[in-house]
């Protein structure tokens, strides 16, 4: 067997580009990037996915239940089980969802119905348009760019 040196040996170096040197705009513009995209990371990632599929659209509902696993499937019921309904608290009922007995599903059911009605009476009806976020943050912060970085309007 032969013995490996430890040596360098057989090894190529490279020689990597370097960046070219940035103005003040460009490095703005990168550093807006960066917080825009964070923000909306930001946005779009919560910590309440234990309580998931909880007052979701039907449509993202029927999403998160088909990557479920057994567990988070059946997790509510448990909840009923162990603690009793969400609620009220009552163990004597049966499991409506949610984690929730019958009567306190159809209450909040009722509430969120009447909270949704509400909160889309004065919206504008949807065009169906789909709209990039990250180009709408953009947008509405250039104006802060010009503002803070000499030269930022060229």
């Amino acid at each position: 067997m032969r013995k490996q040196s430890k040596s360098l040996t057989g090894f190529r170096a490279e020689v990597l580009p370097m960046k070219k040197p940035t103005t003040p705009v460009e490095e703005a513009e990168a550093m807006l990037e960066r917080i825009v995209q964070r923000k909306v990371a930001e946005m779009m990632a919560t910590d309440s996915s234990i309580l998931q599929p909880f007052m979701q659209t039907r449509r993202v509902t029927n999403e998160i239940r088909k990557n479920q696993n057994v567990i988070e499937t059946l997790k509510w019921g448990y909840y009923l089980q162990d603690w009793g309904c969400l609620v009220c608290g009552r163990k004597d009922a049966g499991h409506a969802s949610l984690g929730m007995c019958p009567e306190c599903y159809r209450r909040v059911v009722n509430r969120m119905t009447s909270t949704i009605r509400r909160a889309t009476t004065n919206r504008p009806p949807d065009d169906g348009q789909v709209y990039d976020l990250r180009e709408i943050a953009q947008q509405s912060l250039a104006q802060s760019l010009k503002a803070l970085v000499p030269g930022g309007d060229k």
